[in-house]
């Protein structure tokens, strides 16, 4: 998390390609690292019952991504963007060329700084003696087919994670140029998608209360499929498209967690 803040409040200031790809990287490594570690953590912590804590965590990713841009939008708006200017250039007594698009990087900078300052404080008063007993009592339990299973899961959400990132990103240019929607539409094409998927994302935490876990990965990818065939062959309607997109939102939201 700590490098995760550091590099977005390096991003602003990197007028480099080069310097600009080094903090992109150290921000989407760290939050893979922090991606996974969320996930270990939570089946660590409560085992079997894991299942709605997990996607209680993913939803807060959907609603972070659904709630991102419109923050991005408000906060140089709410924020006394000239008092914060001039307080930041009088405590380090030099000038700064900070920009009101500058602000949403370093307030989510500081909110995750904060995050990780409680989280770490937490860290430091729990008992690891717990977590290293059940460690060794469950050391040697692995399925009959251990490696290869680890190895078609690693395959299988390759390709979930790059469609679902691949989709989100291109919709909007996909409805401007193939379906020849105008730019309002093809935003509300994206909201949709992105609405969709933290939706289904915060109902599947009560879901997985009842539901085996299998089911619903067999039902997330049924709903993919369908809803990417319907898409390939009705590509140019827009019912279609608005009804597809809303779909494979849906299924795409529970398959990860």
């Amino acid at each position: 998390m700590m490098a995760t803040c550091i590099g977005l409040l390096v991003l602003p200031w990197c007028k480099k390609a080069i310097l600009l790809t080094g903090a992109m990287s150290v921000v989407g490594i760290s939050m893979g690292f922090l991606d996974t570690g969320g996930n270990v953590v939570i089946l660590n912590t409560w085992g079997d019952e894991a299942g709605p804590h997990v996607q209680a965590l993913h939803f807060s990713f959907a609603l972070g991504a659904l709630l991102a841009p419109i923050l991005a939008k408000l906060i140089p708006e709410i924020l006394p963007f000239d008092k914060i200017h001039k307080t930041l250039q009088e405590v380090l007594n030099m000038p700064l060329e900070i920009k009101k698009s500058m602000l949403s990087y370093i307030v989510i900078a500081t909110y995750i700084l904060l995050v990780s300052i409680f989280l770490f404080i937490l860290y430091c008063k729990s008992p690891s003696n717990r977590s290293a007993a059940k460690g060794s009592e469950e050391k040697g339990r692995t399925a009959k087919y251990h490696n290869a299973l680890i190895f078609l899961l690693c395959l299988f959400f390759f390709f979930y994670v790059g469609a679902e990132v691949a989709y989100g990103s291109y919709i909007f240019t996909y409805a401007i140029t193939m379906a020849e929607m105008d730019h309002d539409k093809a935003a509300g094409l994206n909201s949709i998608f992105w609405g969709v998927f933290a939706t289904v994302r915060g109902f599947a935490i009560c879901f997985a209360t009842f539901l085996y876990p299998g089911t619903m990965l067999l039902l997330s990818v049924i709903g993919c499929t369908v809803s990417s065939v319907c898409l390939m062959i009705f590509y140019k309607k827009d019912i279609v498209l608005w009804i597809g997109t809303a779909l494979y939102g849906a299924s795409m939201a529970t398959t990860f967690p």
